[in-house]
């Protein structure tokens, strides 16, 4: 039995029918065209990232000066349907966190060789800016900033230094997951440090890739130290961090998921 609405459902539809010429020629109409899926791709397929250390000030209390330097290589790894418009942009809100430990200045970005303006987010606590995406188009963003980090004991690293859910914090695609051991995570840092002795405490984020899609293709950490070489160089991931020479040391990750950030100390004495 129709109820009144489906009535007034089938007289909508007669009325569509109606309104449509009986020799109308739609030979001349394009084909729909979505992108599928619906949602685009954005993948980060190579990052290398500098980290340069200045020559600390150990007789006074002034802050030790950190540049860095990141290059990051996207591109929109969306699969469009064949009709799709290939021209199409993707905008994408881009966030870059703030260093944890420090005070983050004179940041910039360029992207494929144009400055961005970039919007200091102090409710997310990060910097944000647009980029634009064409489907299989790379887009080589660079981003430079300086930190300025004071000396911290072990108590007050402690008290700020985040836990980590796991002492194995990243998950790889292509291999198994490492085994535990005494040299990864917050734990394991804080155990190193001791307690007479005064430190600075910096951050690299490795997890705001997660923002991107899928795991990062490959990305490279480089730790140089300018124009003097420290005694020990503690981190939350050392066993993978890897000493080149006495003032270099590197960091790599491919095809994965990082779940942990990168976090150093070094002895101010």
């Amino acid at each position: 039995m129709l109820t009144e609405r489906h009535t007034a459902l089938l007289f909508a539809a007669s009325l569509l029918l109606l309104s449509v010429p009986a020799q109308a020629d739609m030979s001349g109409l394009a084909p729909l065209s979505f992108p599928f899926p619906f949602f685009s791709r954005i993948e980060m397929r190579d990052a290398s990232v500098n980290i340069v250390v200045n020559v600390p000030d150990l007789n006074q209390d002034v802050p030790l000066t950190i540049n860095v330097e990141a290059t990051f290589h996207m591109k929109d790894a969306t699969h469009y349907m064949k009709h799709s418009n290939s021209e199409e942009e993707t905008i994408w809100n881009v966030q870059f966190p703030w260093n944890m430990f420090g005070d983050m200045e004179k940041f910039k970005v360029i992207s494929c060789g144009f400055p961005k303006e970039t919007t200091n987010d102090y409710k997310a606590r990060c910097y944000s800016w647009q980029e634009h995406f064409k489907p299989g188009v790379e887009r080589i963003i660079k981003v430079e900033y300086e930190i300025k980090v004071r000396k911290m004991i072990k108590d007050e690293i402690k008290a700020v230094l985040p836990a980590e859910k796991r002492i194995n914090p990243y998950r790889s695609i292509n291999s198994k997951p490492r085994p535990r051991n005494q040299y990864r995570g917050t734990k394991a840092l804080i155990r190193s440090l001791e307690s007479e002795t005064a430190y600075f405490l910096f951050d690299y984020s490795l997890t705001s890739g997660a923002t991107w899609d899928g795991p990062i293709g490959r990305e490279t950490v480089n730790l140089t130290f300018l124009g003097w070489a420290p005694q020990k160089v503690l981190c939350n991931q050392a066993d993978r961090l890897i000493q080149k020479d006495s003032s270099t040391w590197t960091y790599q990750l491919i095809n994965e998921d990082p779940t942990s950030d990168l976090y150093f100390a070094l002895s101010a004495h």
